[in-house]
């Protein structure tokens, strides 16, 4: 299956107007691509996507071009993926709920109704779908009178299916995602572990590791985690973050000249925060009072 995305520079709202290149950024499971360069047919940007894991139910993306970006006001774009039968696959409904945290981060009210509907969209499509299910009573759970007695039939759902299908891989992340926000650490912990055995470079995988590398107060430790992170998802839309932690680490022990070498890597590789990276990079360098040239460039 093939799915082409298009940008239109001459719509109504369109940012990237006077593009000379652009790349459309894929930002959230899409396996093995993380962006797709376009090319300029008849006035519009064109690039298509080849479908090959059957697992993929939604995308979200947004369009760069050099230093500028467009992602409809941090809103994103995305698509559903449908079956043979017309209809979103299983699970397309909730992933797109889920990836209202991301592209709402702000307004938790409408977040969280929006969420409630796709919730709500997939369950009617298909009523198994327990995590559509506990996420809907994770949402309801918010606005509930008895949290404590939700909570616990909850978490009772979720140790029923893990119980029921110990290697899902959306079983377990859905479970650890719980059990960060509402259970213990520890059991959370142990379950991300068990998925890293599992699916050690799934989008699943990614996502932990990212986590481990960035919430890692340790910077030396930080740094490492980072350098294994970039080897194992050298294309992750998320590289940046990873870099991040690498430059901060040289920053400590004082080493300009590896700082400078992770500065070219680190404003090459990102994508989603160029600017605050070249910001970051300009005054690292000014506070250091080193490479005052250099941190002029970057700040321009």
């Amino acid at each position: 299956e093939k799915i082409t995305i298009t940008y239109d520079p001459s719509a109504k709202g369109a940012v990237l107007k006077n593009a000379q290149e652009m790349e459309v950024y894929l930002g959230f499971r899409f396996p093995g691509e993380s962006m797709k360069t376009m090319e300029l047919r008849g006035g519009k940007w064109t690039t298509t996507l080849s479908i090959h894991d059957t697992t993929t139910a939604l995308q979200y993306f947004f369009f760069n071009s050099g230093e500028k970006k467009d992602d409809n006001g941090r809103k994103f774009w995305d698509f559903l993926l449908y079956g043979k039968d017309h209809k979103p696959v299983k699970g397309a409904h909730w992933w797109r709920a889920s990836s209202f945290g991301i592209r709402y981060p702000q307004d938790r009210r409408v977040r969280d109704s929006l969420m409630a509907i796709e919730y709500k969209e997939e369950l009617a499509l298909y009523p198994d779908n327990w995590a559509a299910r506990v996420s809907l009573w994770s949402n309801e759970l918010k606005a509930s009178l008895n949290p404590d007695s939700l909570k616990n039939l909850v978490t009772a759902e979720f140790e029923k299916h893990l119980a029921e299908a110990p290697t899902d891989l959306s079983s377990i992340d859905r479970t650890v995602r719980w059990y960060r926000s509402y259970g213990n650490q520890t059991r959370a912990g142990d379950l991300e572990n068990k998925l890293l055995t599992i699916a050690p470079k799934s989008g699943y995988a990614e996502w932990i590791r990212l986590n481990k590398a960035t919430r890692t107060v340790d910077k030396e430790q930080k740094k490492i985690l980072s350098e294994q992170f970039i080897a194992d998802f050298p294309r992750s839309i998320h590289v940046g973050a990873a870099y991040r932690g690498i430059f901060e680490y040289y920053e400590e022990i004082s080493d300009y000249e590896k700082m400078l070498q992770v500065a070219h890597q680190w404003t090459i590789a990102e994508s989603r925060y160029k600017a605050g990276a070249y910001n970051s990079v300009a005054q690292a360098f000014a506070d250091k009072k080193i490479y005052l040239d250099t941190a002029l460039v970057y700040a321009e």
